[in-house]
């Protein structure tokens, strides 16, 4: 599943099936991706050999942190007026978005105000190693929390990750479904720079 976009807020979608081979190409408006596209990377489009398309996962995903609940052999049309499991994540994500300060993909932006997102999100994903560096301290025994304290912070970075607890495994996924939307969102921008830069340039020749 390969998004690109061309400007004035409209992209295209290209689609494979399952092997690789290209099927298919849609096109679709920025405004309406919140309605059905999936912002969990581990999930994409796919085509049948009929052409037909389906939502699939990639390998890879922790048992318990399925994003969507995917009902085998129901296929769908690209751009989707809503696929209901997408658009209720999609939505719940956003909200968090807004909630610390971030734009989301139905706001007027421009690539500095990309930037600025990218790191009030690395704020926001220092906070939460934070937090799971003080639950994982908590939940130690003595012994455990002592030898935690005296290795480097790298390791306590890893050991803290790595047994963090269901919930802020939730809250990691979500910060990588809200730099999914803020990347789309930045080359939505960058096309539409270029498209100025291209028109600026035509008109300059006249």
């Amino acid at each position: 599943m390969i998004t690109r976009f061309l400007g004035n807020g409209v992209g295209s979608i290209q689609l494979s099936r399952k092997d690789g081979t290209f099927s298919r190409e849609d096109y679709f408006k920025l405004s309406e991706m919140y309605q059905w596209y999936p912002l969990d990377s581990n999930y994409g489009f796919f085509c049948d050999t009929e052409g037909k398309v389906y939502i699939d996962s990639y390998a890879g995903i922790i048992k318990g942190l399925e994003s969507y609940n995917i009902i085998p052999n129901v296929t769908y049309t690209l751009p989707s007026p809503g696929i209901d499991f997408i658009k209720e994540d999609n939505i719940r994500v956003e909200n968090i978005m807004k909630q610390i300060g971030l734009p989301t993909w139905h706001d007027k932006v421009n690539k500095k105000d990309i930037e600025m997102a990218y790191i009030e999100l690395g704020n926001h994903l220092d906070r939460l190693i934070g937090q799971a560096m003080s639950q994982h301290k908590l939940n130690s025994t003595f012994r455990e929390a002592t030898k935690f304290i005296k290795s480097n912070g790298q390791s306590q970075k890893s050991q803290a990750l790595k047994n963090m607890p269901d919930e802020l495994s939730r809250d990691f996924q979500d910060c990588g479904k809200m730099e999914t939307m803020l990347g789309l969102m930045r080359k939505s921008v960058e096309a539409d720079d270029d498209n100025r830069l291209f028109n600026s340039s035509l008109g300059s020749t006249h």
